[in-house]
């Protein structure tokens, strides 16, 4: 496997809803929603995964908007 494909690199549905708290049925929702951002999953044997560098990626966007947002108020 190379770095980029190794297990802990890749994140399943599950994982994200727990590290949001929410449910699998919000991930997919932010998934299928074009104006929230978060990052598209591609497909292994019919299962989503998401690059943990692209989650964090956008993790990271959305806290430089939210105190974007704090400072301009």
């Amino acid at each position: 496997m190379t770095p980029a494909t190794e297990p802990r690199d890749l994140m399943r549905t599950r994982e994200l809803a727990d590290r949001y708290s929410v449910s699998v049925n919000t991930v997919a929702n932010w998934v299928n929603n074009p104006s929230v951002g978060y990052p598209q999953p591609f497909k292994v044997n019919g299962r989503n995964y998401w690059r943990r560098a692209e989650i964090e990626a956008w993790e990271a966007s959305q806290a430089g908007q939210i105190s974007g947002e704090a400072t301009a108020a």
